[in-house]
């Protein structure tokens, strides 16, 4: 499958599964099937933004905030992506790399 502007759009197929993988508990299934994903859309952040919270959620807390630093880097000025990376940092007791975002995220909200 191919969008209008040509972009395949294959690594989808893989996405929806990680999704159905993930909703029936199949938690390792569902990574396997991001990381397909990833390899064939990297700079595609609905593939990294699930990998993260599948990450998250299964206790890789590194591995997910080195997606959410993937994410913020293909969009930058994006101020909720900051305010979400500082709360994961917060959890993981970075409080001055939670400050960081926070503060990065009121800026980008007054641009």
């Amino acid at each position: 499958m191919i969008t209008r502007d040509g972009t395949p759009t294959r690594y989808l197929y893989y996405l929806m599964r990680a999704s159905f993988r993930q909703e029936n508990g199949d938690f390792s299934g569902a990574l396997e099937d991001c990381d397909a994903s990833i390899l064939l859309a990297p700079d595609e952040t609905i593939n990294l933004t699930m990998r993260r919270n599948l990450r998250w959620k299964t206790g890789d807390l590194e591995g997910a905030l080195e997606d959410m630093d993937a994410v913020i880097q293909l969009s930058p000025g994006d101020a909720t992506l900051h305010t979400k990376r500082a709360a994961m940092r917060r959890d993981c007791g970075d409080m001055a790399g939670a400050e960081e975002d926070a503060a990065e995220a009121r800026r980008l909200r007054l641009v």
